[in-house]
């Protein structure tokens, strides 16, 4: 099923289909089964989907002409693909508590706005995906379990005594020695 300007589509079926988003601001509508929603055109795509187990396949292509994505998925079941990648938390990096880069630096994650919004690198201030009413392991991704790098050492010099011995004059002592300290 197709909607290919400024659509309604609505599938009433129960099977298992695929939909697409066009040009246009397209509302993808279904009421139960499994769907794959492809999600390639510019305007504004709202997939609305109540049960199922759906995959999303979301193109950075879409996201660069500035096209907007509302994923309204009341089950959060299934999963989500950039580029054809499932998006999950093996291919994440922590950057502070409420974002995260793919590892391949293609997308990244922002909590927050009600959702999580993803963003595609080659083109972050154009368009983006809401996954609305974002809970964390929703569509399989578990962002707790996204493993934060540790913090870059400190680099500290190290401590050097530095000490001279002066030339040794007859009434001089052997052990009186002018030590300097240099950090």
């Amino acid at each position: 099923m197709d909607g290919l300007n400024t659509d309604t589509r609505v599938d009433h079926d129960g099977g298992s289909d695929e939909l697409h988003g066009g040009a246009g601001n397209d509302n993808l509508i279904d009421a139960a089964g499994d769907k794959t929603y492809v999600l390639t055109g510019g305007g504004t795509d709202t997939p609305s989907d109540s049960s199922g187990n759906d995959t999303y396949l979301i193109f950075s292509a879409a996201l660069q002409a500035g096209g907007t994505l509302n994923i309204n998925d009341g089950g959060g079941q299934g999963a989500v693909y950039f580029d054809g990648t499932r998006i999950e938390a093996s291919q994440l990096t922590q950057i502070d508590a409420t974002h995260w880069q793919a590892n391949d630096n293609r997308y990244s994650l922002t909590l927050g706005g009600g959702g999580l919004m993803i963003h595609a690198q080659s083109a972050p201030s154009a368009g983006h995906v809401l996954l609305q009413g974002f809970s964390n392991g929703d569509f399989g991704i578990d962002l707790t379990s996204v493993v934060t790098p540790p913090p870059a050492p400190i680099n500290h010099a190290p401590t050097v005594l530095i000490f001279s011995q002066p030339r040794m004059r007859g009434d001089q002592a052997a052990n009186d020695m002018n030590w300097q300290y240099a950090a």
